[in-house]
C-alpha cells in the first residue's frame, strides 16, 4: 500500500510541477457505494405506493413498512453515498 502512495504522490507532484503559475490543480476521489442508498428508496417508493392503493397502514405487510429508523438509514445512506474528498492548489 506504502508503494501505491509513494507513486501516487510522486504523479501529483510531476502534474503540479508541470503547471504554469497561478494554475488552479483540483483532484476529487470518487464516491461511496450508492447501493444501500438506492434500496433503501425503492423500499420507500414501493411504500408510498401501498399507502396509496391498500389505504390501511395495518393491511400492509410488516416487511413493506416504512417506520422512522427507515428514514434515519435512508439519510445516513445518502450521506455515506456522499462522502468523497477534494484537494484544491494554485500553483504560486
Amino acid at each position: 500500500m506504502e508503494t501505491v502512495s509513494n507513486n501516487l504522490n510522486a504523479r501529483i507532484r510531476r502534474l503540479h510541477d508541470s503547471l504554469p503559475a497561478n494554475t488552479a490543480l483540483v483532484i476529487i476521489t470518487g464516491h461511496g457505494n450508492p447501493l444501500p442508498m438506492l434500496e433503501m428508496a425503492a423500499k420507500r417508493q414501493r411504500w408510498e405506493r401501498l399507502v396509496k392503493t391498500v389505504g390501511s397502514f395495518e393491511k400492509i405487510e410488516k416487511e413493506d413498512r416504512w417506520l422512522s429508523e427507515h428514514d434515519r438509514l435512508l439519510e445516513q445512506y445518502a450521506n455515506e453515498a456522499r462522502e468523497g474528498m477534494a484537494f484544491f492548489c494554485v500553483k504560486r
